[in-house]
């Protein structure tokens, strides 16, 4: 009897000693849940893919790691419902870009996920698939908050030699690389069209920044190769300048350090030589070398925060500038003609037409109806009877005209 009393009692502690472990488990378990919490777009019922059971896994496990919040390459995020749907036209899937441009692409450098040695980072059919009916099912995601799905991390490979993991690193230094050549070869071309002035004084300052900025831009360009690498646009060699833009980007790259370089005994002559000639051939090569630097420093920002990133944030910062700027177009157009109002406008004028009739038709028309002959006249007048006699003379009269005129002519 004792027995039993004591492992009753010793039940009852076992079970309460579990429930005070489980309850405080469950307490932390669930606001870590809710930190982790997202925004993530949801379908609507009805549809046969549904954003969160088909489509949200796919861009947890594949994208968000890239383009999420903790780091949103390209401006773009898959967390964020506009930024999805800015790069996709819901029903057409050729005008979508996310699927044209970038999952199905035929360019290595654009392709997403970028492809590597490991093929599990590509996209599987399957999930091509998933997405691809997505998109021609309306792309329906409205804003809701949802768990953000666990994402295994990656560990990355390593390069196996030693000079593999140099050039890797030194590929981080190219943000901070391309700021000296930017820096010094707009100054170059401000001192070489001061030097038509003061010759003496800033020609040499335009001489020394040249090839100074000359070497900063070879750096920036090999530096640039092994960056772009590192941003998962890939290490392959492509010249698609029309439909890349790390291609235009990198081979623009090129091209201003080709020209600063190229420049560098040109100006060396004119140190020498002094003659005005080669003083504005420099001086041209200089602006179209700076020319290129803005094109490319802009470019490399397209590909850091976006395509039209000065754009969207004028617009961020004052919308109502932009709103006037809006307001002011629409007001330039020219509103559409109305179809139904030409036939209206076309029965005006000829309403109008014909009532400006000549005065003596409407004196001839008033005399004929009004009464005022007097009824004396109309006795001593007696009525003759219609004859067509006046008509036949007067058609006589015009044959006889029109014969006159025709022997006029002939003689």
């Amino acid at each position: 009897m004792m027995t039993r009393q004591l492992s009753r009692i010793a039940g009852i502690i076992f079970g309460l000693a579990y429930l005070g472990l489980a309850v405080p488990a469950v307490a932390e378990t669930e606001p870590a849940a809710d930190a982790e919490a997202v925004l993530v777009p949801l379908s609507q019922p009805g549809a046969l893919v549904d954003f969160m059971r088909d489509v949200q896994p796919i861009l947890a496990e594949k994208c968000l790691k890239c383009h999420g919040p903790d780091e949103s390459k390209g401006g773009f995020r898959v967390d964020e419902a506009d930024t999805l749907l800015s790069y996709v036209e819901p029903e057409d899937l050729e005008s979508s870009s996310l699927w044209a441009d970038y999952l199905v692409t035929d360019d290595p450098e654009m392709r997403m996920p970028p492809p590597g040695d490991d093929p599990s980072t590509a996209l599987s059919g399957s999930q091509l698939a998933t997405l691809k009916l997505w998109i021609e099912e309306g792309a329906s995601c409205p804003d809701v908050l949802v768990a953000e799905l666990p994402v295994a991390a990656e560990e990355p490979q390593l390069p196996r030699s030693q000079a593999a993991r140099l050039w890797s690193f030194q590929g981080l230094f190219h943000p901070a690389s391309v700021h000296f050549p930017i820096a010094l070869l707009t100054i170059s071309a401000g001192f070489v069209l001061l030097s038509f002035v003061r010759p003496q004084t800033c020609q040499p300052v335009a001489f020394h920044c040249l090839w100074i900025g000359a070497l900063g831009a070879l750096v920036a360009c090999v530096s640039g190769w092994s960056y772009a690498v590192y941003e998962g646009y890939g290490s392959g060699f492509s010249l698609d300048l029309q439909n890349s833009a790390i291609d235009r980007h990198r081979w623009l790259g090129v091209t201003v350090a080709a020209l600063s370089i190229l420049l560098i005994p040109l100006a060396l002559r004119v140190q020498h030589t002094q003659r005005s000639g080669l003083r504005l051939l420099w001086l041209l090569g200089s602006l179209a070398l700076l020319g290129a630097v803005g094109i490319t420093g802009y470019q490399g920002g397209e590909l850091t925060y976006g395509e039209d990133h000065y754009q969207l944030e004028f617009e961020r910062l004052f919308p109502e500038w932009s709103a006037g700027e809006s307001a002011i177009v629409d007001e330039g157009e020219a509103p559409p003609a109305d179809p139904a109002s030409t036939p209206a406008e076309e029965t005006e004028d000829e309403a109008t037409e014909d009532e400006a009739t000549p005065a003596a038709d409407t004196a001839v028309e008033a005399a004929a109806e009004s009464p005022e002959t007097s009824p004396a006249q109309t006795e001593d007048v007696p009525q003759e009877p219609a004859s067509e006699e006046p008509a036949a003379g007067s058609a006589a009269a015009e044959t006889e005209t029109v014969a006159e005129a025709d022997e006029s002519d002939s003689e």
